[in-house]
């Protein structure tokens, strides 16, 4: 049974026999017609074998002439009639012109013959069934056939044949038929599975082994070869395409090693800055008590990021990761949030035109509410924000931040737009994905990261639109859908 089963699930295997049935199926579907010429040969020698035997005749000779007859002719009882009937193998012999009998031999003894064939007019079906009822011994002894024998001007000639001669002729074929195409199956199957083994047998053994091998230990197994073993074809695109899809997969394993690593890390770190922020809200809180209005306005401020950033590294330390809680919506007038945002990221003060910075302004009217949770959008903002004025800030030449809010389309839109360097080509093809930084130098990579999947948690996008001169990214947030009322 396991030999079978080895064998059924043999590629090189099921080609050669799958060649070598086809072979078979085509010779037997070949068979038939084999069969026909063979009978239609068998009788046409008999006709013309009849025919040749008549031409010895002498109707002189015999003194049994009907003298009475409308046609000449020869009576089939006489001696000579039967000499010739006997070196014809017959039992009647009949010449025809024109639709007239000019001569008929016959057997005083004659059997009578089942049917009548007239080779030039019988159809397709009647030979088939003729010629496989005499195989399989299921024809009458013997039956009349007429035909026009080979050699010219000859008279259409009728004899009566016996089919014993023609089912052993017919067998014998048909044996020999049969064993010739098993010989010629068994013989190509054989080649087609020997070059199945040769072009995709060892290809696909190798492609098997190195499958099985990196699933039983996808980080350590063996690197599988670039290069194919087969020649070309599909096998050869298998081959590649798996040892592209294990560099793939074994740099993207290793990815996540280091990151099960990081979050092991994050998760001690974020311990200690909890820690380390709750000191520092406390200092913050007597910064509230200061009388220096600069401080009064500033603090504020400050204990909104402290706080977030808490409430960030609590979530860090529950969930091992940064795992996303469902945004809790409530509806935020745009213009106020903006500007507290763009403070924070880009503060508008002597320190930022020291060194540069970018101006912002922002475009927001009353009716631009937003239905999102807070922080969230907080976050997206900053990190939008915040990458356009360092951008600007590394290009030492100062900038501008444009910062537009609509509503519209059941939702709103806000665009951030900044006059920096840009982005490079390179860069955009892998923006949003984690620790693919944009191009700036000393960026994490996770900032856009996170504002993509914060954004898509409300049912949005941040999208990098086109831009002539620097980058101008759009932050969608779609309003709450109202849940459905009972009916």
């Amino acid at each position: 049974m396991a030999h079978r089963r080895r064998l059924r699930d043999n590629l090189a295997a099921r080609i050669g026999f799958a060649a070598g049935a086809t072979i078979l199926a085509l010779q037997i579907l070949a068979l038939p017609f084999h069969l026909l010429t063979i009978r239609e040969e068998h009788l046409r020698d008999r006709v013309d074998a009849a025919w040749l035997v008549t031409l010895a005749e002498d109707p002189q000779m015999d003194s049994e002439r009907d003298a009475d007859s409308a046609a000449p002719v020869a009576p089939g009882s006489g001696w000579r009639a039967v000499t010739l009937l006997n070196a014809a193998s017959s039992d009647l012999i009949v010449l025809e012109r024109a639709g007239a009998r000019e001569q008929v031999f016959w057997r005083s003894e004659m059997k009578e013959a089942g049917f009548w064939v007239q080779l030039e007019t019988e159809s397709l079906g009647a030979r088939l069934l003729r010629a496989f009822g005499t195989l399989i011994g299921d024809a009458p002894p013997r039956f009349f056939v007429q035909a026009q024998p080979r050699p010219p001007d000859s008279l259409l000639t009728g004899t009566v044949i016996e089919s014993a001669p023609l089912k052993r002729r017919l067998r014998a074929a048909a044996l020999e038929d049969l064993l010739e195409a098993l010989g010629f199956a068994l013989l190509t199957g054989l080649a087609a599975g020997l070059a199945a083994r040769r072009l995709a047998g060892g290809p696909a053994r190798r492609l098997a082994a190195g499958v099985e091998a990196f699933r039983a230990d996808p980080e350590h197994a063996e690197p599988f070869p670039s290069e194919p073993l087969a020649p070309g074809g599909e096998m050869a695109e298998a081959e590649r395409g798996f040892a592209a899809l294990q560099s793939e997969l074994r740099t993207a394993l290793k990815q996540k090693s280091r990151l099960a690593d990081l979050g092991e890390a994050m998760a001690k770190i974020s311990h200690d800055l909890r820690n380390t922020l709750t000191s520092a809200q406390l200092l913050a809180d007597r910064l509230e008590r200061s009388q220096d209005p600069v401080v009064k306005q500033i603090a504020p401020k400050i204990l909104r990021s402290l706080d977030r950033a808490a409430d960030l590294s609590a979530q860090t330390l529950r969930y091992g990761k940064a795992d996303e809680p469902p945004p809790e919506r409530r509806r935020l007038p745009l213009e106020p949030f903006l500007h507290e945002v763009a403070a924070i990221a880009a503060p508008q003060d002597e320190l930022n035109e020291q060194k540069g910075g970018p101006r912002y302004e922002i475009d927001a009217p009353p009716e631009a509410v937003a239905e999102a949770d807070p922080d969230q959008l907080y976050r997206i903002l900053l990190n939008l924000i915040r990458n356009a004025a360092q951008a600007i800030e590394g290009s030492g030449s100062g900038g501008l931040i444009r910062i537009t809010a609509r509503r519209g389309d059941g939702g709103v839109t806000i665009d951030v737009e900044d006059d920096g360097p840009g982005l490079l080509a390179e860069a955009k093809a892998t923006l949003f994905k984690p620790f693919k930084s944009g191009g700036r130098k000393g960026g994490t990579g996770l900032g856009l990261s996170i504002a993509q999947d914060l954004a898509r948690a409300h049912g949005g996008e941040v999208r990098l639109m086109e831009s002539l001169q620097g980058a101008h990214f759009r932050v969608r947030i779609p309003d709450k859908k109202a849940p459905p009322s009972a009916a």
